[in-house]
């Protein structure tokens, strides 16, 4: 069940940032595999964070530095 509820968590992160930064299919690409992985192993730990802070960290680094 728990990692049931990291790729829940993990995609809907994904979605959010999708919307937020109105990137539809390069969401995944503009973060990265490693921070996907990285996403989804601590989503016990991130999803006790307000998802629009967590969204924010994430794409502040990638998404919107286009790396």
């Amino acid at each position: 069940m728990k990692n049931d509820n990291n790729l829940f968590f993990t995609c809907s992160l994904i979605e959010y940032i999708g919307r937020q930064q109105k990137l539809r299919r390069d969401v995944v690409d503009a973060l990265g595999e490693k921070v996907v992985r990285r996403i989804y192993r601590y989503a016990d730990v991130l999803h006790s964070e307000p998802i629009a802070e967590v969204a924010f960290a994430c794409s502040e680094r990638k998404v919107c530095s286009g790396g």
